[in-house]
């Protein structure tokens, strides 16, 4: 019995442990035995408007860039990140920085600038090779955005200087592609790039801007991103 228990041990001592098994095939132990773990992100970056916006009303017509380029931004939970497919959520914010313009409309030839913001809460999937190291991936969102702009005159006659001061909801569509470093313990770090669509919506004037003449304006709020990205992996599926 004695010489069974030793070999017994010997073996034991000798066998490669899981995490070592794990590390060989390039996956670090807690990734291939838990196949439910969470994961956070901080997403930091810029943003650069595409969206113009148009005037409506008399003299109306196409303005200028709806804001200047940016900053941006949000914190994502996925599920399930150790396959190919997570799922979660995602919350996030983008300035855009003030936007000076000129002869927007015939009728108020002296609005000079425009700015805003918006804020996003959208639904996100993302692929991703599993493993360590390197990894390409791609993340896509669908959801609702709530958008500000404020679009200013610097024409004496008006005793308020602001056409438009407006908050406007609708849907939101995300898509950014990059590449990350995924350590053995759990945590990442990369950078991506993507676009963002947030639908048109009609922003309407204030009781100065009304008295004006001036009319809504109508405006998507799209855009382009340029982000790092960094977090990390925690506990463990059912």
């Amino acid at each position: 019995m004695r010489y069974w228990m030793l070999a017994l041990l010997a073996a034991v001592a000798a066998a490669p442990s899981r995490a070592d098994a794990a590390l060989s095939l390039g996956e670090p132990a807690f990734v291939r035995s838990a196949d439910g773990l969470n994961e956070f992100g901080v997403n930091i970056g810029a943003f650069h408007p595409t969206s113009k916006f148009v005037l409506n009303g008399p003299g109306g017509g196409q303005g200028e860039r709806f804001g200047n380029n940016g900053f941006l931004f949000a914190f994502d939970y996925l599920h399930a990140a150790v396959g190919p497919l997570a799922v979660g959520g995602e919350y996030g914010y983008v300035n855009r920085g003030e936007y000076n313009v000129t002869n927007v409309s015939g009728a108020v030839p002296s609005v000079t600038r425009v700015r805003g913001d918006s804020s996003l809460l959208m639904a996100i999937a993302r692929l991703r090779s599993p493993g360590i190291g390197w990894r390409p991936y791609a993340i896509g969102g669908v959801g609702f955005h709530k958008t500000h702009m404020d679009l200013y005159i610097s024409q004496p006659a008006f005793t308020e200087g602001t056409l438009i001061r407006d908050d406007v909801t609708g849907m939101a569509l995300m898509l950014r592609a990059g590449m990350e470093y995924v350590s053995p313990q759990g945590g990442f770090v990369g950078a991506e790039a993507g676009y963002i669509r947030m639908d048109s919506q009609n922003f309407q004037p204030t009781a100065g801007g009304a008295l004006a003449g001036f009319g809504s304006v109508r405006s998507s709020a799209d855009g382009m991103t340029f982000i790092l990205r960094c977090g990390t992996r925690f506990g463990a599926g059912s």
